[in-house]
Formats: structure tokens, C-alpha cells, sequence
């Protein structure tokens, strides 16, 4: 026998306290067995590791077994169903922000958070207003001193994303980004292979230790390119990925027109690092899901 119920059992309690079916059968000590489980078991959020669950649903199975010696026993066990208590969103949609600095803005989820998340991890769906800057103007080092300058000023009011903490970005070329006092990041290794599909070994999808333009269809990946000219005069944003053994390069996100096809295509591809005219910023944050109003 198996019985889906609701989580809390003391309405099924009740009904098989009276109903004649639970009265013989298999289901003859049944009730005594009810008798033993509780109306929320509290063992499962030991098992999943999070407190983010809610029950949901609890399968009871009643089944008979044979023992060695031939004889029969009837065993009695129940499992919870258990389901998040935040909204999901998954990579691609897109969504309003309250900053908390009196404004709202467009934003698009980057990475598949579920339900069991309290939060979203998300990028701008533009570039930052007036926030054409160099990677680093000196090339004394990779680092991206001036970048991230600009980047910790321009949101520093987001006052409803929250600062990042214990939060490092260790890069292909050996230096580290210390995010802690920012409220947003720049775009990682992990995000590109993540929104273009691609393996982490997979080297001919992404490789951000060669020197190499790697394109995808702009339509389907909207996210990265949107809001972006297809044009020479703004042309992109910096990513936080600089390309090794170069003094003069890091990895950025452009937008092109496929010639071929007429497509637009997006671009990963090096720019450099002095490029101060052409590259803007475009922040990824963190935050609570209270805070996202789905689009439409």
C-alpha cells in the first residue's frame, strides 16, 4: 500500500482513526504505527544540510517482506517531500532590482539559483552610466586597480545588495581581486563557461589563458550582450579576467556584426588593458530574492 498525504499528518491521523478500510488486511496495525511518526518530523534538515525546506508532501509505503526462516512481516516507513520557500530563477530571465538607493534597475539572473536559495547572483543589463575606464592605466600590473576604482564607487549606494564578504577572485595570471567592502563583482571564468555551456577542460570553448576571440549567437544569450552598439565607439565591458603572460590585454565582452549571416554575435576577446574610451563596467551582484520583481 502507499498513501501520499499532506506534511502535517493529523488530518490522516483522524480519518484513519474512523475509516474501516485501516480495520483489517495489511493495514491492520496500521493505526498503531501512525501512533509513532509526528506531525512534522524535524529529522530532515540534518539529512539535506540547509534549514531552507519546507515539507510538502509524505509518502507512507506498507509492504510485506519475506524472512529467511519463511515466514512474512509487514514493515511500515514514510519519507518526506520537501520544497524551497523562495521563488526560483533560472539563467537567462530577466528581472527588476530595488538598489535601495531610491531606483530600480534591470538586471538578468546569471546563474540558476533554486528554491531552497535565498539568493540571486545577477548582472546589469547594461553598462554603468558614465563608466568608460582602463583596466590599468599604468601596466605597472595586471591587477585592475582603476577598474575596480570606478566599480566600488559606482555602487557603493546599492544599498539593498548586500557587501560582499570573504569573497576572492584568484586569477588565471595569479593575482587576487579581495572583494570584501564591494557590493559587486566583475564577470569571472566560471560565469563565461557557465552562460556559453561550455566543459571546464573544454579549452576550444573558453580558454582564458590564449589570446583568441571566441563568439556566440547574441539572441540566445541576450544577457551578456545586451544594451551593448555594434559598433567602434562602445564596444564592450571589462571582464575580471586579465590574459597571462601579457602586459597589455584582459578578457572583455563585445558585440559584433557576422558579415556572413547578418547575425549579431557576441564576443569574449582581449582588449587593453589602457583602453579607457571604449570599455565600461557591468557589475554582478548577490541578492536577497525579496528584493527581484520578475519582468512581465
Amino acid at each position: 500500500k502507499i498513501f501520499l498525504t499532506d506534511y502535517d499528518i493529523k488530518d490522516f491521523r483522524n480519518m484513519a482513526k474512523t475509516d474501516d478500510y485501516f480495520d483489517s488486511g495489511t493495514l491492520s496495525n496500521f493505526r498503531d504505527y501512525l501512533k509513532t511518526v509526528s506531525n512534522h518530523e524535524p529529522f530532515y534538515s540534518k539529512i539535506v544540510g540547509v534549514t531552507n525546506y519546507v515539507g510538502k508532501y509524505r509518502l507512507f509505503l506498507i509492504r510485506i517482506v519475506s524472512n529467511a526462516d519463511g515466514s512474512v512481516s509487514r514493515k511500515y516507513s514514510n519519507v518526506g517531500i520537501y520544497t524551497g520557500t523562495n521563488s526560483k530563477f533560472l539563467i537567462g530571465e530577466e528581472v527588476e532590482v530595488d538598489l535601495g538607493n531610491g531606483t530600480k534597475d534591470d538586471f538578468y539572473v546569471l546563474r540558476n539559483s533554486p528554491s531552497t536559495d535565498d539568493y540571486v547572483t545577477l548582472i546589469l543589463s547594461h553598462n554603468l552610466a558614465n563608466s568608460n575606464v582602463c583596466f590599468n592605466t599604468s601596466k605597472t600590473s595586471n591587477v585592475p586597480t582603476d577598474l575596480l576604482d570606478k566599480l566600488k564607487i559606482l555602487t557603493k549606494d546599492w544599498t539593498n545588495v548586500p557587501y560582499l564578504t570573504n569573497y576572492n577572485y584568484v586569477s588565471v595570471n595569479g593575482y587576487t581581486i579581495n572583494y570584501n567592502g564591494y557590493r559587486a563583482r566583475l564577470l569571472e571564468e566560471d560565469d563565461i563557461l557557465d552562460v556559453l555551456g561550455c566543459r571546464e577542460d573544454d579549452k576550444t570553448c573558453f580558454d582564458p589563458s590564449e589570446a583568441f576571440a571566441v563568439t556566440f549567437d547574441a539572441e540566445k544569450l541576450p544577457y551578456l550582450v545586451s544594451n551593448i552598439p555594434t559598433n567602434n565607439t562602445t564596444n564592450g565591458y571589462w571582464t575580471g579576467i586579465v590574459l597571462p603572460n601579457s602586459d597589455y590585454f584582459a578578457w572583455s565582452i563585445k558585440r559584433e556584426n557576422n558579415t556572413s549571416d547578418s547575425r549579431e554575435l557576441g564576443v569574449v576577446s582581449p582588449s587593453l588593458l589602457t583602453d579607457c574610451t571604449y570599455m565600461s563596467i557591468r557589475p554582478v551582484i548577490r541578492i536577497e530574492k525579496s528584493k527581484v520583481i520578475r519582468k512581465g
